[in-house]
């Protein structure tokens, strides 16, 4: 059987179900987990159509190399990240596409140490499978399923972690997830006084989508205003993102988001991937530290949070890592932090965080094949042309008041292309050039 390379990323293993993705392909990639980590394997996964049939697969895998499994079922992936904790010694896997729609699925893994799968790690698997050297045992030595039901556990956790908490008023967006079974129960436990919405599990996310991003908010905040909540708070279909409104319904970047946890106790040299906007750097060197870019991936912010012990990591997608529990990649987690925050700061969000300068991102659609390609391409022209440029993940151009970043997706086919400016009129004057761009080196590139 043939498994297509593209869907073994950079962070996860991801598709379109029945296209390019298949309930076969699972059960080879099972095989290959087991072989590279030699381990029991935790399993999880989120509330689409096809998850549970893909655990499932994924499952069979495992079990033919004479490992055993521990079926946690549906749970956010922060249950799934916590039962790393509570079993100890064991790895992850856990089904889930995330932010993308219904229609995808895929697998994210996770070592017995909390840590993400690296991009070479991701891309062994399928060397494993193409040169079919996978681990088989005997009939008698297949491996086990558990079942273990960790939420009421998960959930205690969280309570523990949540400290100096005032009684702020809540609005959840639950997008019709997998943190409908947790995050409204941990926030009244709290003793927030919370309200919901899109809160029924619906597999199609029918609500507002898997990803909550700030031109999908606008139900929550006129909720938040409405009700003249504290903070409005948005999960993606998994929970490991993250994204909030201020009081009068805002939706904020997670970079302003980040301040707030800074000015609420984090305070601290803060790691950041390249897409965040400058008004990060610009507060938190105002404020005597420093922040450190990383490429855009959880997996490289954890990293680079455990080597500099730094209090907090953000990604501009909305993956925050928070200080000792940075391998935790928990949305609910890290807004329980954030209510932390605002309580010990005492203030409207609005009167913390600084206005955001003008931006704006694009999607150029190209083939998963070539879209690498294209950036090598784009970054011998722009070493010409701007004579010095960042390549840490893609290209990042900085100029007189402004930057672009233009980088590969690693989840989607897709060039996306970031620009932030100081004025309206330069964000205005900037766009053309770069997406002109990459549309003409990628025809060239179909050309041949």
């Amino acid at each position: 059987m043939e498994i297509p390379e593209h869907i073994f990323r950079a962070y996860d293993i991801r598709g379109l179900f029945n296209v390019d993705l298949f309930p076969e392909y699972f059960t080879l990639i099972g095989k290959a987990v087991a072989t590279y980590e030699n381990n029991d394997f935790i399993i999880g996964c989120d509330v689409r159509y096809s998850s549970t049939l893909l655990k499932y697969s994924l499952i069979a895998g495992i079990l033919s190399t004479g490992h055993n499994v521990y079926d946690i079922g549906i749970v956010p992936i922060g249950a799934a990240f916590y039962s790393i904790l509570f079993f100890k010694k064991m790895s992850l896997a856990y089904i889930t596409a995330s932010h993308l729609p219904p229609e995808w699925n895929g697998v994210k893994l996770c070592h017995r140490n909390g840590l993400y799968f690296t991009p070479s790690e991701i891309k062994k698997l399928y060397e494993l499978i193409k040169r079919k050297e996978l681990s088989v045992c005997k009939w008698n030595e297949v491996g086990k399923i558990h079942k273990r039901d960790i939420i009421y556990e998960y959930i205690d956790f969280l309570c523990s972690l949540a400290s100096k908490i005032s009684s702020l008023r809540v609005i959840l967006d639950l997008g019709n997830g997998a943190t409908s079974i947790v995050a409204p129960k941990v926030f009244r436990r709290l003793g927030l006084h919370v309200f919901s919405i899109f809160e029924d599990i619906d597999p199609t996310f029918s609500g507002r989508g898997p990803e909550p991003t700030p031109e999908k908010l606008k139900i929550l905040g006129e909720i938040v205003k409405k009700l003249r909540a504290d903070v409005g708070i948005a999960y993606d279909g998994d929970g490991d993102r993250v994204m909030f409104t201020d009081e009068n319904g805002t939706p904020l970047l997670a970079e302003q988001a980040a301040i707030v946890f800074f000015e609420g106790g984090f305070k601290g040299n803060i790691v950041a991937s390249v897409d965040c906007s400058a008004i990060l750097d610009e507060y938190i060197e105002s404020r005597g530290y420093k922040v450190i870019r990383i490429p855009v991936g959880h997996t490289y912010m954890v990293r680079k949070v455990i080597e500099l012990n730094a209090p907090l990591g953000v990604e501009h997608s909305g993956h925050f890592a928070i200080g000792k529990y940075s391998k935790l990649d928990d949305g609910i987690l890290a807004s329980i932090k954030f209510c932390e925050a605002l309580s010990n700061i005492g203030e409207p969000i609005s009167k913390i965080v600084p206005k955001p300068y003008p931006s704006i991102r694009f999607k150029v659609k190209v083939d998963d094949y070539n879209k690498f390609k294209v950036i090598e391409i784009l970054k011998e022209k722009y070493e010409k042309e701007y004579g010095h440029i960042e390549t840490i993940d893609g290209i990042r151009i900085i100029g007189d008041n402004y930057w672009v970043l233009i980088r590969p997706s690693n989840t989607e086919p897709i060039i996306r292309i970031s620009i932030e400016a100081k004025s309206k009129e330069l964000l205005k004057s900037l766009p053309n050039k770069f997406i002109s761009e990459v549309k003409e080196v990628y025809a060239k590139i179909r050309r041949g």
